[in-house]
């Protein structure tokens, strides 16, 4: 495992899925972690050996002053990861600008205020690692504001990572597809989208949490100080192409169609 000895991480999106699981692979590894959520995890974060900030992403203020505030119990933040989003479905006809603009403070400009408030405590060597979507590389329908929303993310990663990188400091985004969290277990497209990728991606299953946060892991470590403004899918191979159950389910019904 990647050491983090000694390194202090932030984490948004940490009480649950993704950002919960990043926060134990971190602390396994011998970093201090501090886990920034609207919703309260101090439980949690007590039991497992963590921090806990109650943070809205979407309130610069709110992730300055919690920023500022783990820079001052540990002198500065080497690693953050902007994870914390929110997903909703709608076509474009049926969207609304609230439904847009609720994914685009959370999803983008969260990230973005993570960026530059962790930033200003970061030392060179330090690693910045962004939560953008599957969404943000390929289109599904119903997903207009979620894929524009973290599509932003990609963009922000690589500005970022020109931005910083003379300070040493990397930034670089994860494309995850659909991960085993209560965030897709709570969509009401749940069902549709598990089966959609069980035959679309190569891997015929749809991502844990803790491959992840081993990505992640991997980002944060010192062990890649070459690699940023990267932008690294970790779908079971949903890009790739079409799969063999994909094009014999298309065969299928196209033949019904004759």
């Amino acid at each position: 495992m990647f050491s983090l000895e000694n390194r202090v991480a932030v984490v948004t999106g940490a009480a649950s899925g993704v950002g919960l699981a990043i926060v134990r692979r971190f602390i396994a590894a011998g970093a201090q972690v501090a886990m920034f959520d609207r919703s309260d995890a101090s439980t949690i974060a007590e039991q497992i050996g963590g921090t806990f900030h109650l943070v809205d992403v979407a309130d610069d203020a709110s992730v300055g002053a919690a920023c500022d505030a783990v820079a001052e119990l540990h002198g500065r933040i080497d690693v953050m990861v902007n994870n914390a989003g929110v997903f909703n479905t709608a076509t474009i006809e049926s969207s609304s600008d609230d439904d847009w603009t609720r994914q685009y403070r959370i999803n983008t400009l969260g990230p973005l205020h993570g960026i530059k408030h962790a930033a200003r405590h970061m030392p060179a060597g330090g690693s910045i690692i962004n939560t953008s979507s599957v969404a943000a590389l390929m289109g599904f329908p119903g997903y207009g504001g979620y894929s524009t929303s973290k599509s932003g993310v990609v963009a922000l990663t690589k500005v970022a990572a020109l931005e910083y990188g003379s300070r040493g400091i990397r930034v670089n985004c994860i494309c995850p597809g659909s991960v085993e969290t209560p965030m897709l277990a709570s969509q009401d497209n749940a069902a549709d989208e598990i089966g959609l990728v069980t035959v679309a991606s190569a891997t015929g299953r749809i991502v844990t949490p803790e491959e992840v946060a081993a990505l992640v892991h991997f980002l944060a470590s010192n062990e890649c100080g070459s690699i940023t403004g990267a932008v690294i899918p970790i779908e079971g191979g949903l890009t790739s192409g079409f799969t063999p159950a994909l094009a014999e389910a298309a065969i299928v019904s196209s033949q019904r169609i004759e």
